[in-house]
């Protein structure tokens, strides 16, 4: 007996024909927006918002995640919220003990420097840039600021390669 999702596969994306090794995260992530394309393609959503659409994907695995910018240049503000559905963890760079999720998440909460451009940044590159001094790096601090009713964790670590290091998820 097959899972459902292994038939269905390429529904979810064209890469995932051949059953072979992917990253699972990205995989789960896909399978969400797919999962949300099939309930809007049978009108099982509800408009909302500037239009935002929202569906049952979206009530068991989407939550919202507010975030706080510092220009580091010109010391301006903003806040904002995205809409996530996987919460993306990293390891630290030298764990020496056992690090639990509780301390995972808290560490990501913590202020960092993120370039406009991605670079630095693990899964997220940052979508604003500094719109009084176009500085190219602000400090973002980062929270959940709902719950969903399934959360689904990605932890990113570094698995060290051949050529000094492989990421890893």
């Amino acid at each position: 007996m097959v899972p459902d999702v292994l038939l269905h596969l390429a529904e979810v994306g064209a890469q995932y024909t051949e059953r072979r090794g992917y990253d699972v995260a990205a995989f789960a992530k896909q399978l969400l927006q797919a999962m949300r394309a099939v309930e809007c393609g049978a009108g099982r959503c509800s408009s909302w918002g500037e239009g935002m659409v929202a569906t049952h994907v979206d009530r068991l695995f989407s939550f919202w995640v507010e975030a706080r910018g510092r220009c580091v240049v010109c010391d301006r503000t903003k806040s904002w919220y995205e809409c996530e559905d996987v919460l993306s963890l990293g390891l630290p760079e030298k764990a020496e003990r056992r690090t639990t999720l509780h301390e995972l998440y808290l560490r990501s909460c913590a202020a960092g420097v993120l370039t406009v451009d991605g670079a630095g940044a693990v899964d997220r590159p940052l979508s604003i840039a500094c719109e009084s001094c176009g500085g190219d790096s602000v400090q973002v601090q980062r929270r959940l600021a709902s719950s969903p009713n399934v959360l689904v964790v990605r932890i990113g670590r570094r698995i060290a390669g051949p050529d000094g290091g492989m990421p890893r998820h």
